[in-house]
């Protein structure tokens, strides 16, 4: 089941799923087609979606808690890595994955730098995604089925 509402900033709409309320995460993707690729993938562990696709607009989101954060590194309107430094900062309770196809040594040392719970290099590795995913969300119906 999802429903589509709009962002906390009205430009964009900020995607949402209903999936028995197993957790909260939010992804942070400019691209809609890996959005969607991705949050169907997030659904599959059983968790709640909410898409973002700016780091305002991420940012923003973050008032409603979310228990893991997926990150891409470029964005619109600046860089994943001010998402991260942000909740770093904040001393939220939510572990951080950023997603990035970048090679450059002075964005991944300060990516690293900002502590990150996980790193995933593009393309994607699902298999290693998902563990991540199951990990990070114990309580969800696709870890107990593993476990």
């Amino acid at each position: 089941m999802r429903a589509q509402n709009r962002s906390v900033d009205g430009n964009q709409p900020a995607q949402q799923s209903a999936n028995n309320g197993h957790g909260r995460l939010l992804l942070v993707e400019d691209d809609p087609a890996t959005a969607r690729v991705m949050s169907r993938l997030m659904q599959s562990v059983g968790v709640v979606v909410e898409t973002t696709g700016t780091v305002k607009e991420a940012i923003a989101a973050l008032t409603r808690m979310p228990e893991v954060v997926i990150l891409d590194l470029m964005l619109p309107d600046g860089s994943g890595i001010e998402i991260l430094e942000t909740i770093r900062s904040a001393k939220m309770r939510c572990k951080v994955a950023v997603v990035s196809a970048s090679n450059d040594e002075k964005v991944l040392a300060r990516l690293r730098a900002a502590t990150p719970d996980a790193i995933f290099s593009k393309p994607l590795d699902f298999e290693d995604f998902v563990q991540w995913l199951c990990e990070a969300f114990p309580e969800s119906p696709r870890h107990e089925q593993a476990a």
